[in-house]
């Protein structure tokens, strides 16, 4: 960066023409400047500015860098970790960078190690520089971002909690602190509302328990007493059946038999008709034979009387 003004620099690289997605590639540039500087340089942060307050899409890829430089704090040099926090902490004050970055990080002794607590330490200093502690605990205390900043003031387990209260106290940042402190300062009247609300939902489960078990009874009851009836109408369902099939089988045996019946009567007709017919042949025949044997009879007695 050769020139010494935000004011001069900033149009110089509005003009470069980027293409979409290219828009990371600055905000790396100025950080990677930022952070091998010997000192911090606040010319960094208002170029940031700068670019955050134009485009959208730039705030949304610093807040891409902030996790990615947080992820990899252990393997920074100390100056760097200085130089990078007060970047991103001159983004927050002026509103460059919108707030819920910090859910990020969580505050616990096993979620730290050094060097991240160094740049937790340098950030909220910073932060505090800028905007005083009065409204840095305004800002803290807006109850539509309380989300953002559980994981900075946890409140899950008191051990957590008295751990972000003696580190904030400890970089003499410990007024940022009072709401945890008044959740710590009563215990006892939380932990009894939680039993209370933890009674009444047994209770409301066991109401409700018992309601289903008297309706699975009440089902089991109705299904038995429907199964007997059921077996019933399959068992008649069946005998019917049976029945059925009993009377048709006797029906066919029946045709079969009367069927029988007409053949037999049939036959001996047909045998008659034939025994008739067969003597009428015969007659037939023997009448023939006889009538040759008389004309035969006749012929000889004939030529013998021609003869004598």
């Amino acid at each position: 960066m050769s020139s010494l003004d935000d004011d001069e620099t900033g149009p110089k690289l509005r003009k470069i023409k980027l293409e979409p997605g290219q828009e990371m590639e600055v905000c790396i540039m100025l950080l990677e400047c930022c952070s091998q500087e010997k000192i911090y340089l606040d010319y960094y942060g208002r170029l940031g500015q700068q670019f955050c307050k134009i485009k959208k899409v730039y705030q949304k890829n610093f807040g891409t860098c902030f996790v990615q430089y947080y992820s990899k704090i252990d393997r920074l040099e100390t100056t760097k970790i200085w130089n990078v926090a007060r970047f991103f902490a001159h983004l927050l004050a002026k509103d460059a960078l919108p707030w819920h970055v910090l859910a990020y990080i969580r505050l616990t002794e096993e979620a730290t190690t050094f060097f991240s607590r160094i740049f937790i330490k340098i950030l909220f200093k910073e932060l505090a520089r800028r905007l005083g502690i009065s409204q840095l605990n305004k800002r803290l205390s807006d109850p539509t971002k309380q989300a953002d900043f559980e994981s900075i003031f946890p409140r899950d387990d008191p051990k957590n909690t008295r751990y972000s209260i003696n580190f904030f106290t400890c970089i003499g940042l410990g007024g940022i602190t009072e709401n945890l402190r008044k959740y710590l300062e009563m215990p006892r009247a939380i932990k009894q509302q939680k039993a209370v609300s933890d009674q009444s939902k047994n209770s409301d489960s066991s109401g409700l328990g018992s309601k289903k078990s008297s309706s699975i009874e009440s089902k089991r009851k109705s299904e038995s007493d429907q199964k007997p009836a059921f077996d019933q109408s399959k068992k008649s369902d069946s005998s019917r059946l049976r029945l059925k099939k009993l009377s048709s089988i006797e029906s066919k045996r029946k045709s079969g038999s009367d069927q029988q019946s007409l053949i037999v009567q049939q036959k001996p007709a047909s045998d008659q008709s034939k025994n008739s017919d067969s003597s009428s042949l015969g007659s037939k025949k023997s009448s023939s034979i006889e009538s040759k044997r008389k004309s035969e009879s006749d012929q000889k007695s004939g030529k013998r009387q021609r003869r004598r």
